[in-house]
């Protein structure tokens, strides 16, 4: 079975594989990781409707046009800001990257939305997102408005530490989102949102 650019040898082993085939046969969307298929079966397992790599903003970055696609646009609102969600793993944490978001929050488009960056990190060892964000000048805010460390292999229930250091599960994650949230139209996005 494939997921994206991933095959599983044999049948999937957690619940979240299991539901990301399903989004996979349904949608037709190929994720580019087994993160990003994690996240999406968590927002298919809590109903919130999402929109994977649909929506495409144009930044500028050093007098040079680009095209940024944010991983996840949920059908909710956060504080009245549609959020998004991109998924990066850290190891990929460039000076581009960082960039590319910074480019990104200084538009009218960031301004009216909530931007959510999941990125991994193993307990104990070096935060290599703060690295890079002191590396290259940058702060947190100046990249997201918010940002969630997930484990390397994300599961159901498994403790993931917010930026205030919470201990949750990305299940719970969502969960807290959701209940703090308001459902928002979809002619905000001019596409049927899936769930």
């Amino acid at each position: 079975m494939a997921l994206g650019q991933y095959e599983y040898r044999s049948r999937p082993r957690r619940i979240e594989d299991e539901v990301a085939l399903k989004v996979v046969e349904r949608d037709g969307i190929l994720f580019k990781s087994i993160f990003e298929s994690s996240v999406a079966a968590n927002l298919e397992l809590l109903q919130i409707p999402f929109l994977f790599a649909k929506q495409k903003f144009s930044i500028t970055i050093n007098g040079k046009e680009y095209v940024y696609t944010p991983d996840f646009d949920l059908g909710i609102a956060y504080e009245g800001k549609p959020v998004l969600i991109e998924v990066h793993g850290a190891r990929y944490i460039t000076e581009s990257f960082l960039d590319k978001m910074y480019e990104f929050m200084q538009t009218d488009a960031a301004k009216v939305r909530h931007i959510v960056l999941m990125t991994n990190r193993r307990p104990g060892k070096p935060n290599r997102l703060k690295i890079a964000l002191e590396d290259y000048g940058y702060k947190e805010d100046d990249i997201c408005d918010s940002v969630l460390y997930i484990p390397y292999a994300p599961e159901l229930h498994q403790p993931l530490s917010l930026r205030n250091e919470k201990e949750k599960s990305l299940v719970g994650f969502l969960q807290d989102l959701k209940e703090h949230s308001r459902p928002i139209g979809l002619s905000i996005y001019g596409d049927a949102l899936r769930h």
